[in-house]
């Protein structure tokens, strides 16, 4: 077996797809096809198969992939090391994230991880609470954080830390003008929301509801930035956590704590139970957990 090949079947595992693996090897899609038949040939056995949107490792693929991988690792600082650089082994962390979260969070942690392996590459979607669970069931990002929602079996939740829920508003909205607004003061005033399955919305719903609050969801939008674009007007306020207070900053919006209740939403952190994680898969985990036990400490 060739180094070569064993590389190409652990950036195909990684990464899911044939024409992202081929990008990343810098080679055609038929050569690195040749490359995993040949691997397969060898072994006498089937390492992956196709399912409907992207491909999957056989029980014989993963226990293959979970002994190969550290010996293209150790060829490949081998090999930088004889070189003389300090450049660490490629690879491709995709991750899913609540937009708050991606902005509020994220930056100083992709910093970090960077500054120890600058030849990691990044793939960040954002998307809802509903949408992160989606993406994780099907194999499209190797890990999220977001809200646990029910009881996925194939899904692994670590809670990471509690933020507060308030609303975004025109500075000049009576509720950003008011110096300790409930929740129950905002009946009153239209508020926007998301037309999927939102997080927010459910959480609000599930503590005020059963004390008789109902909020005037009036303005749909398709995302949390949607929502601030219909603050801005000052028609609507956009109920969004307190991550998001820096972004939704500016001389004409303001982010608003609400009371009675307190509404908190948990973070977790989430990824597939069947996830083989990497050197730098563990890596940026263990900078979210780091971070999550700091604001923790600091709540």
């Amino acid at each position: 077996m060739r180094i070569e090949d064993l590389k190409a079947f652990v950036v195909l595992a990684d990464v899911g797809t044939y024409h992202t693996a081929a990008e990343m090897l810098n080679i055609t899609q038929p050569a690195l096809s040749r490359r995993i038949q040949k691997l397969e040939k060898i072994l006498s056995t089937t390492l992956l198969v196709r399912s409907t949107r992207r491909l999957r490792l056989t029980s014989a693929g993963l226990q293959f992939l979970e002994k190969i991988r550290p010996v293209v690792m150790d060829a490949e600082t081998a090999i930088m090391e004889m070189h003389q650089t300090d450049m660490k082994w490629q690879g491709l962390i995709r991750i899913a994230c609540l937009p708050s979260i991606g902005i509020d969070m994220l930056p100083a942690i992709l910093r970090d991880l960077h500054g120890e392996l600058p030849r990691v590459s990044f793939r960040i979607i954002d998307g809802n609470a509903l949408e992160i669970i989606q993406m994780l069931m099907s194999g499209q990002v190797d890990i999220g954080i977001g809200m646990q929602l029910g009881q996925e079996a194939e899904l692994s939740f670590t809670p990471l830390f509690h933020e507060e829920i308030g609303v975004v508003g025109h500075r000049d909205h009576p509720v950003t003008q008011m110096e300790h607004p409930r929740w129950s003061d905002l009946a009153a005033y239209p508020l926007a929301y998301n037309l999927g399955e939102s997080g927010n919305r459910l959480i609000l719903a599930n503590h005020l509801e059963p004390r008789g609050i109902r909020l005037n969801w009036t303005h749909q939008i398709q995302s949390l930035f949607g929502a601030l674009m219909v603050a801005r007007s000052g028609i609507a306020l956009a109920p969004a956590p307190s991550s998001f207070a820096a972004a939704a900053s500016s001389r004409e919006l303001v982010f608003c704590p609400v009371a009675e209740p307190l509404v908190e939403r948990q973070l977790h952190l989430i990824e597939r139970k069947d996830t083989m994680r990497s050197s730098y898969l563990q890596k940026i985990i263990d900078l979210i957990e780091t971070e999550a036990a700091r604001r923790r400490s600091a709540a």
